[in-house]
């Protein structure tokens, strides 16, 4: 399995490797305290996938280092994401939205998220996997567009949905050869 982190150059993968893109909320740096408001939930989905076998990329829209994304050049950003979205057989969305309104950043609400959801659900949905923790809030109308367009039923936990990630990318693999 290779990572690849968005302060990297974007890997394209090779004929016959799949590649899945982390969809879903990054923690923010709050100024104030100086601190990320809460862990990021990729470097545990990257050790997932490690344990799991998988043996594509898995591109990250994170600091490889984990270090929190200050000062970010927003376009950069967005333009590596765009490519790496562009690129993956699968787009794996995992929320784990917080909505902390005592927060300046609100947490992890995931707004941008929500817009990717909508573009590649309707897009491509074959190649959208979706899951969040039970009781993720605001998630209801992700759920409905996920269920209408795909038949599936979100996924709960994070490994159920990388596992499902993983076998989505081995079906569309198939039907391209």
């Amino acid at each position: 399995m290779q990572a690849n982190y968005s302060d990297q150059p974007l890997h394209y993968p090779t004929p016959g490797q799949s590649a899945i893109f982390l969809a879903g909320p990054t923690p923010r740096f709050d100024e104030a305290s100086q601190q990320l408001i809460s862990a990021s939930w990729r470097p545990e989905a990257v050790r997932i996938f490690a344990a799991l076998g998988y043996e594509g990329i898995v591109y990250a829209p994170e600091n490889h280092d984990a270090s929190p994304q200050r000062e970010l050049d927003l376009l950069k950003q967005a333009r590596w994401e765009w490519k790496a979205l562009d690129a993956a057989t699968v787009v794996l969305f995992w929320v784990p939205r917080v909505i902390d309104r005592s927060l300046p950043t609100l947490g992890m609400p995931a707004f941008t998220t929500n817009v990717e959801f909508g573009l590649h659900i309707g897009k491509n949905p074959a190649k959208v996997v979706y899951g969040h923790p039970e009781g993720a809030p605001k998630t209801r109308y992700l759920d409905a567009l996920y269920t209408e367009h795909t038949g599936r039923q979100p996924s709960t936990t994070l490994e159920e949905t990388i596992t499902q990630a993983i076998a989505c990318a081995r079906a569309l693999q198939m039907q391209d050869n």
